[in-house]
């Protein structure tokens, strides 16, 4: 072909592309290939009825493109309604980041959505269906910090770092809820469930057990503690004038016939039901106090004795030194 009749068909190339370029509408059946400099101006903000600068598909299902949005329609009896927008749906990942980013010693603020549905944000590779990673120190403060922040910084917030769970509200602590409408909280391993933590939604505590029961701390193994401070009732009305003491040869009768002291539960009742400890502590209180009654009672008795025999043992002496006296006188 001589060079003419190219310049020509060149030419006229260039002309029909130009008028599509001029052309308000641009239909095409088929495949579209458009350069990166190609731009797309026009068209109309996207809503589910009608609009967008870029629309593929057809009136039953489509999918439209405006300056900011892309948005998937369907007709369903004549009414537009939100449809599903798959990307990817054969496979692949979806990654989102900046140009300096691609370079590994930069990587940090990429957005990923794995084939398997796993989200990773900071980093190109989720471990778990959402992996989040930053860099930069993420470290979880009062006035700033978290790799996840829920809520407003200015307000009432948490937020969430490598090991921490944080509740703020502007830069201040905050207490943080759990379960607050209902239900129990526990921690354990997968091995078993039943040996760890439990707070119950009324509030009792259950260590080394999930069943509390009725009480507000229930521990299945030993406690070690510095000072426990247990608020209960105590015994002092059994040194008031009133006080009814019972005789000693009465106790005496009552622990020959039921082998343990009026008022505290036998053996075989502690092994039941357990020990209360307030109540045990009463009770042993009163057995105290009823036992210094019963010294003091006891070294009353003795101090008189002995006055007794002190005044026998005066008396003994005056007699002996008359009846010596009698005896020296017959001699």
């Amino acid at each position: 072909m001589k060079k003419a009749q190219i310049s020509i068909l060149v030419f006229v190339f260039m002309f029909f592309i130009s008028g599509i370029a001029l052309a308000d509408d641009l239909n095409v059946d088929g495949k579209l290939t458009v350069s990166d400099e190609t731009k797309i101006v026009g068209g109309s903000d996207v809503t589910l009825e009608k609009g967008g600068m870029v629309i593929i598909g057809n009136e039953k299902l489509n999918v439209a493109i405006d300056s900011n949005e892309i948005m998937a329609r369907k007709k369903d009896n004549g009414v537009s309604k939100p449809a599903f927008l798959g990307i990817q749906s054969e496979g692949g990942s979806i990654g989102i980041h900046n140009q300096i980013s691609l370079f590994p010693e930069l990587k940090g603020t990429e957005i990923r959505i794995a084939y398997d549905g796993d989200v990773s944000i900071g980093h190109s590779s989720p471990r778990a269906k959402l992996h989040v990673l930053s860099l930069i120190d993420a470290d979880a403060k009062l006035e700033k910090g978290g790799l996840i922040i829920a809520g407003d910084m200015k307000k009432h917030n948490i937020t969430i770092d490598e090991n921490e769970i944080m509740a703020r509200n502007n830069g201040n602590a905050s207490p943080i809820y759990l379960q607050a409408d209902g239900g129990s909280f526990r921690i354990h391993n997968n091995m078993d469930v039943s040996s760890r933590f439990i707070v119950e939604n009324n509030g009792n505590v259950g260590i080394g057990t999930i069943n509390p029961g009725d009480y507000k701390l229930a521990v299945k193994g030993k406690i070690r503690a510095e000072e426990i401070v247990v608020e209960t009732g105590w015994a002092d009305y059994v040194f008031e004038n009133d006080y009814i003491l019972k005789p000693l040869s009465e106790v005496e009768t009552f622990i020959k016939k039921n082998k343990h002291l009026p008022e505290v539960p036998p053996a075989k009742q502690i092994k039941k039901d357990g020990l209360s400890m307030s109540e045990m502590m009463a009770i042993q209180m009163k057995k105290i106090e009823e036992l210094t009654l019963y010294l003091i009672e006891q070294n009353k008795k003795t101090l008189e004795q002995n006055k007794q025999i002190t005044g026998l043992i005066e008396k003994n002496e005056t007699l002996q030194a008359q009846l010596n006296l009698i005896l020296k006188n017959k001699r």
